[in-house]
C-alpha cells in the first residue's frame, strides 16, 4: 500500500488508520492498521506500507482498501477486480488522478 501527499504542506496522518474489505469493527486487528502518533507525509512524498510489517492484511484479488481520519471520516478509498492489482494498482497522476492498472510496481515513486 503506498499513499502519497498531493498538498502544499507536510501531512499528519497519526491516529489515522487503513482498513482492507474484511474489516469487521474496532476490534478486528487482523484487517486494521493504525498510523502511529506523529506520522508524517511532507508535500510531494510517498509513504510505502509493507504486508507483515508495517499491516497484517494481504491486498490483491479483488479487494477494498479504505482510509480513515482519525475522526472516523473516510479519506480515501481503492478499490479493484480480481488481478487488478497483480503489479500495480495506482493513481495517475498521483494522488489525484483516476485508478489504473499499472504495468509494475512503483513504490515510492512516481506512478506512470
Amino acid at each position: 500500500i503506498e499513499l502519497f501527499n498531493a498538498g502544499a504542506a507536510a501531512q499528519d496522518i497519526g491516529g489515522w488508520y487503513i482498513v482492507d474489505e474484511g474489516y469487521d469493527g474496532p476490534g478486528d486487528t487482523a484487517h486494521r492498521y493504525d498510523f502511529p502518533a506523529a506520522t508524517m507525509i511532507g508535500p510531494g512524498e510517498f509513504l510505502v506500507l509493507t504486508k507483515g510489517v508495517e499491516h497484517p492484511f494481504g491486498v490483491g484479488g479483488g479487494d477494498t482498501i479504505t482510509l480513515y481520519r482519525a475522526d472516523d471520516t473516510v479519506a480515501d478509498r481503492a478499490d479493484w477486480g480480481s488481478g487488478d492489482a497483480d503489479g500495480s494498482y495506482c493513481r495517475v497522476p498521483d494522488g489525484t488522478g483516476d485508478f489504473m492498472v499499472g504495468s509494475s510496481a512503483t513504490f515510492g515513486s512516481t506512478n506512470g
